[in-house]
């Protein structure tokens, strides 16, 4: 009996997952045209730059250099902040929110765009208690979280319709 009850579960849960159109990343969405592609970001030796080509590489595609590629993806306006709420009292729980930006664009061979620039934008609202104690390490965690999710964000944009239609138009 208990079998079939795990058994109904995971059914139950398959078909869930399926009818509200969960779907892991994929190569087979990753553009074809992009199997070869540059990276043109302002640096490529941070943590948020090794994670944007680890995406690439997964999705079987390889990187050259700029110029040697017929697209590059272009993220530039790189930025990492947070607000500093006014504190008027230390019995009150103060909000801070974490902000981490970027504007991503497909540019040609001819240096022209054919996607973007687009703004793309995560953030993670962060309470710190009245009887908390704020600690910039707030921020070494809040970062890698938000560059995960900015690296999901870039992958939806470039695996959507639109992207791949503009990809198929005739080139000019």
């Amino acid at each position: 009996m208990a079998k079939k009850i795990k058994i109904c579960v995971l059914v139950l849960l398959c078909v869930t997952l399926s009818a509200c159109g969960f779907q892991p990343r994929s190569s087979k969405n990753w553009p074809p045209q992009f199997h070869c592609v540059s990276l043109d970001m302002p640096s490529l030796n941070t943590t948020f730059a090794t994670d944007i080509k680890q995406l690439i590489k997964s999705m079987h595609s390889t990187l050259v250099p700029l110029g040697a590629a017929p697209y590059s993806i272009k993220l530039d306006n790189i930025q990492f902040f947070h607000d500093q709420p006014p504190i008027t009292t230390s019995n009150q729980p103060i909000t801070f929110t974490y902000t981490f930006n970027i504007h991503l664009a497909v540019i040609n061979a001819k240096n022209k765009a054919i996607y973007g620039p687009v703004f793309l934008s995560v953030s993670q609202p962060m309470i710190v208690n009245s009887d908390q104690i704020y600690s910039n390490t707030a921020a070494s965690i809040v970062k890698p979280m938000l560059e995960r999710r900015m690296v999901s964000l870039v992958y939806d944009h470039l695996t959507s319709e639109d992207l791949q239609h503009r990809l198929t138009l005739p080139k000019r």
